[in-house]
C-alpha cells in the first residue's frame, strides 16, 4: 500500500524545532519495520509518501530524532477499495462481403438484363440463402436503404444476370432482407428460399 505522512498546519511554525524524523510501521502480527529515516520537516509539510508498505501494516510510529525527541503513533486507515464495475459492450457480429446489382421491382426484373453484381454490401450471414430476416449493410457498413427493391446478389463482383442461376434479395429501407429467391433460369421463374 501507499502511505502519506503530513504535518498538520498548527505544527508548522518556526517555534517547533523538530526533525529529522524516522518512520516505522507495525504489522498486525506486531512485526516492526523501518519505513523511512531522515525525513525533514519541510517534506512532512508538503506530504511525504512511502510506497510499497505491507498491506498488513496497521500503524506505527513517527519519531523526531533532532533537538526535540518525541515519538507519535500513527494508524493506517485504508482507503476505500474501488468496486469493480462491469462494462457492457455491444458485440458486432462479423460481416461478410457480397455484391449486388441495380434494383428491380420484381424478383425476375434482372433476367437477361445484363446486370452486373459489382456494388459491395455486407451481411452477418455467410451465405446468401440464409440472409432472410437479417440486416444487410452498405459499403460504409450502415444499414442498407434498399427501398423494398430486389437485387441480384453474388459473392462475385463480375457476375452477370444473363447467366443463371443466381439469387435475388429484397431489402427494405432499414436494411432488413424481407425475401430471398433463387432464380434457376429466367424461363422457369424464381423459387423462394
Amino acid at each position: 500500500m501507499v502511505v502519506t505522512f503530513t504535518l498538520q498546519n498548527q505544527y508548522s511554525g518556526a517555534t517547533y524545532v523538530a526533525g529529522p524524523f524516522n518512520i516505522s510501521g507495525t504489522t498486525s502480527g506486531n512485526v516492526t519495520t523501518e519505513l523511512a529515516t531522515g525525513v525533514t520537516k519541510a517534506q512532512l509539510l508538503t506530504g511525504h509518501t512511502i510506497s510499497g508498505v505491507s498491506d498488513l501494516t496497521t500503524g506505527g510510529t513517527i519519531a523526531s530524532t533532532g533537538v526535540c525527541t518525541t515519538t507519535q503513533e500513527w494508524q493506517a486507515y485504508p482507503s476505500a477499495t474501488p468496486t469493480p464495475t462491469s462494462t457492457s459492450s455491444t458485440t458486432t457480429p462479423p460481416l461478410y462481403g457480397f455484391f449486388h446489382s441495380n434494383p428491380a421491382v420484381s424478383p425476375l426484373g434482372h433476367c437477361d438484363q445484363n446486370q452486373i453484381t459489382s456494388a459491395l454490401f455486407y451481411s452477418s450471414s455467410t451465405t446468401i440463402s440464409n440472409m432472410l430476416g437479417t440486416t444487410v449493410y452498405d459499403n460504409a457498413q450502415d444499414p442498407w436503404v434498399g427501398g423494398d427493391f430486389y437485387y441480384a446478389v453474388s459473392s462475385d463482383n463480375t457476375f452477370n444476370t444473363n447467366d443463371q442461376p443466381y439469387y435475388v434479395i429484397q431489402v427494405d429501407n432499414f436494411g432488413l432482407v424481407t425475401d430471398v429467391q433463387y432464380i434457376a433460369d429466367c424461363a422457369g421463374g424464381g423459387a423462394q428460399v
